[in-house]
């Protein structure tokens, strides 16, 4: 699939890259994940309830007077299967 600023940019085609940030609960997955992305860091804790898919574009800086090269980053920040919210009922009452 080629996206409209790839179009606007008159490439073919984007090359995407797919990388899945895996570890335990309260490990600082989304910090990392949300410094590359968005360059900010949020100091408190704000846990992660579900998949969250962030995407961006890189120009990984073609020679001078070619085309760009384009690569799509997509980067799942996965919900930890140990993470203590999977045992709580939907009142947050513990089971």
């Amino acid at each position: 699939m080629v996206s409209r600023e790839a179009k606007n940019a008159g490439l073919n085609q984007v090359k995407t890259v797919r990388i899945a940030v895996l570890g335990p609960s309260f490990s600082g997955k989304t910090q990392i994940v949300n410094r590359i992305v968005n360059n900010h860091f949020i100091p408190q804790y704000l846990p992660t309830v579900e998949l969250e898919e962030y995407k961006m574009f890189y120009d990984r800086g073609a020679p001078m007077g070619s085309k760009s090269d384009l690569v799509m980053i997509e980067i799942l920040d996965c919900f930890p299967q140990d993470h203590p919210y999977l045992f709580c009922d939907p009142q947050g009452v513990d089971s």
